[in-house]
């Protein structure tokens, strides 16, 4: 096929297209963050004018994470999804039995719940030496 029929195709089939995109609710990544992680001290702030969630996050497990990223919820008055963020966590990521603070910008919504996204275990290996 030449580059031109190839060109007018890929064209012809972007036209039929729906131009209407559903979003589709997010979700933690990983099932079960509940067991390593822990999010305390939630509030929803005012900071610059701007609405803002802040509260720490914490590992409870016996590994490093890297790459975490916070899903937060906006939720109506009846707990209603309205909006959603995802938020990556403030370097350095909290260590074994360590905590970090977040500060983040606020989706839409009269309040809102914080839930770990996604991470990835940090692992070494340690070579001993004869």
């Amino acid at each position: 096929m030449s580059y031109l029929r190839w060109l007018l195709a890929v064209a012809v089939l972007s036209c039929s297209i729906p131009a209407v995109v559903h979003a589709q609710r997010l979700t933690p990544l990983v099932a079960g963050w509940e067991r390593f992680f822990s999010i305390t001290g939630v509030e929803t702030v005012q900071k610059g004018g701007k609405t803002r969630v802040a509260g720490y996050l914490g590992n409870e497990a016996g590994f490093h994470a890297a790459r975490m990223r916070l899903l937060i919820d906006g939720l109506d008055a009846s707990g209603q999804i309205v909006g959603q963020s995802v938020a990556y966590v403030p370097s350095p990521n909290p260590g074994p039995g360590g905590r970090v603070y977040f500060d983040e910008p606020a989706p839409a919504g009269a309040r809102h719940r914080v839930s770990v996204f996604a991470y990835d275990w940090v692992q070494s290996a340690m070579v001993e030496a004869p």
